[in-house]
């Protein structure tokens, strides 16, 4: 079979897309996958190692999150049939779109909480975090061990939000 030319670039961040949601394994799969334009799951258990009902059980997974698709012929045994796969980049492409999309809204709207607002935290638990109106209610007292609450410089916070929404947006 002929090799595919890749109509996106097969980088870290794609595989780390990928191993997301089906981990080293799927990365191994999809890796084949660019290199032939279509494999039976025999072939990439055959090719990667992976135990054959494993290969099935990822490609299972990748097919749920549009990375793969197949097609389906009847086999030389009447009743089976074989299935070639291959990587369903259009589909996968308007899935990542999807996902970013909402992936900046959700730092949008966390970033601009983080900037309209005032948080106090805990000396001893810093897990306890909370906004100004939050902290009045608590008499500025932690709930956990009823210390007094710090103010909380959020900057960091900000600057590293701002950063992460610039490189999602890219």
């Amino acid at each position: 079979m002929s090799s595919i030319e890749p109509p996106l670039k097969y980088d870290k961040s794609f595989f780390e897309y990928v191993r997301k949601f089906s981990g080293e394994n799927g990365v191994k799969i999809v890796k084949q996958l660019i290199k032939r334009k279509e494999m039976t799951d025999e072939e990439l258990s055959n090719r990667t190692g992976i135990p054959l009902n494993i290969v099935r059980r990822t490609l299972s997974i990748l097919l749920e999150h549009s990375i793969v698709a197949y097609r389906v012929e009847p086999g030389e045994k009447a009743g089976w049939f074989t299935y070639y796969w291959r990587l369903d980049v259009e589909n996968m492409m308007a899935n990542i779109k999807v996902r970013k999309k909402w992936v900046i809204e959700k730092l949008k709207t966390r970033l601009e909480h983080e900037k309209n607002n005032i948080f106090f935290k805990c000396p001893a638990h810093p897990h306890v975090r909370m906004t100004l109106d939050e902290a009045m209610q608590e008499d500025f007292k932690c709930p956990e061990c009823g210390s007094l609450l710090i103010q909380d410089d959020n900057q960091k916070i900000i600057k590293k939000l701002e950063q992460i929404l610039s490189e999602v947006k890219e």
